[in-house]
């Protein structure tokens, strides 16, 4: 019986795979040793296999473009918080340090058309003058304080200057000084317009206080209905945290008075430090979930 090549090239797998008897693998050796097709064709069978290559890259420009979204919210949270950061450091360093009047910040000097003068000290880089009409009509009641502040006192010395309370001639019934204390304003000239001292009472913080509060016991209600809601739970974990940030920069920045003398700024102070505490929020939430999902794909 002639040996051909199909005879062999049905025997080239099993020689391959080694499972071949030793006679076989003699008498397959001994054929692509003077045959050169046989031989080339047991070269390419002891070649790794190769798979088809997959021409679908659309997986791939999915996660190129998620890994993108979460480099740009990674960038834009940091350029964010690194933004509150500075103006929280700026507010801080310019805001106002009210004076104690036992520091003698401001004097006050009568000229001979009684027009009167506040003098303020070199420690006071700022203040501020309002006045209202007396409950008598006898005239003006006026209201000073006078400031301080880390930038002024530590970098630039400017100092506080005089003014003339009552340019236009105005007849002045009392002028007050406004204590930090909490105790009141304390009476510098004129007529005792107000026995217990005044302590100006602005209502926009208790009004926040009082929303936030509100805010917070409606979103946790919210919570409880939708919970098993993927989407509105989702919008309440980013809204939820703003009420509990606002009440906690208050007591951090205000304790728990509700009392200003400048209520815009202390207002202005409170969500400063609510917008730095969310964005922080805001940053830990995506670091988390980038490592959930970092665990996950391994």
């Amino acid at each position: 019986m002639k040996i051909t090549c199909a005879i062999i090239q049905d025997l080239l797998p099993l020689y391959v795979e080694n499972v071949a008897s030793e006679d076989t693998c003699l008498f397959v050796e001994d054929h692509v040793s003077t045959c050169k097709d046989c031989r080339e064709q047991l070269q390419e069978m002891r070649l790794p296999a190769k798979l088809p290559a997959d021409q679908d890259i659309s997986p791939f420009l999915k996660l190129k473009t998620t890994l993108w979204k979460k480099k740009m919210q990674t960038i834009f949270f940091t350029c964010l918080a690194a933004l509150a950061l500075a103006v929280a450091a700026i507010a801080y360093l310019v805001s106002p340090v009210y004076l104690p009047y036992e520091k003698q910040p401001v004097t006050l000097s009568e000229r001979e058309d009684n027009a009167l003068i506040a003098v303020f000290n070199k420690e006071a880089t700022g203040y501020g003058v309002s006045s209202s009409p007396s409950d008598d009509g006898s005239g003006y009641v006026y209201h000073i304080v006078a400031w301080d502040s880390i930038w002024n006192s530590s970098f630039v010395r400017t100092a506080g200057g005089n003014t003339v309370l009552n340019p236009n001639g105005e007849k002045i019934s009392a002028v007050y000084y406004y204590e930090t204390n909490g105790t009141g304003e304390k009476l510098l000239y004129g007529d005792k317009q107000n026995p217990s001292g005044m302590l100006i009472r602005q209502p926009k913080l208790s009004v926040c206080l009082l929303a936030s509060l509100t805010a917070l016991f409606l979103g946790g209600v919210l919570f409880l209905i939708f919970r098993k809601n993927t989407g509105v739970r989702k919008i309440l974990f980013y809204m939820i945290p703003l009420p509990v940030f606002y009440l906690l920069s208050h007591f951090l920045i205000l304790g728990t008075t509700v009392t200003s003398y400048s209520a815009m700024h202390d207002l202005l102070a409170v969500l400063l430090v609510t917008m730095l505490f969310y964005v922080i929020y805001g940053i830990a939430r995506c670091l988390f979930h980038y490592i959930r999902n970092k665990s996950a794909a391994r």
